[in-house]
């Protein structure tokens, strides 16, 4: 258990110290509210935060659309909560390259497997240059 925790977080410094060498920046949207507009630039990393607890068999999922070409997932990962409290909520982390200028729609979803959605996450990207 401690080798993939350890394992997880090095994969999760390794790509953002990747994706920040660039030209762009790393943005937290952990405070960011559902249908908000997030402004960000080309090339920058922005990560959305989203309180998860998989012990109930739901978790958040991105809803790809496969047409979009503006941004990509990079990661998807549950973060476990401190302390040793059974059932206690997480957080589920995803982290996203904005990878050309234009507009865009981020949808997540909290549910079990492939069924029906019982929450919804949207958030309105615009990428500028």
């Amino acid at each position: 258990m401690k080798r993939n925790i350890i394992f997880s977080i090095i994969l999760s410094i390794i790509t953002l110290t990747f994706f920040s060498c660039g030209t762009g920046k790393n943005i937290d949207l952990s405070g960011v509210n559902a249908n908000d507009t997030i402004f960000v630039s080309v090339n920058d990393t922005f990560k959305i935060e989203l309180v998860s607890n998989p012990s109930t068999g739901y978790r958040w999922f991105y809803a790809e659309n496969k047409a979009e070409k503006n941004v990509k997932l990079l990661d998807d990962k549950f973060i476990m909560p401190k302390g040793n409290l059974m059932g206690a909520s997480g957080k589920q982390l995803f982290l996203f390259f904005a990878k050309k200028k234009g507009k865009t729609v981020v949808n997540l979803e909290s549910r079990r497997g492939k069924g029906a959605p019982a929450k919804k996450y949207v958030a309105i990207v615009k990428i500028k240059k």
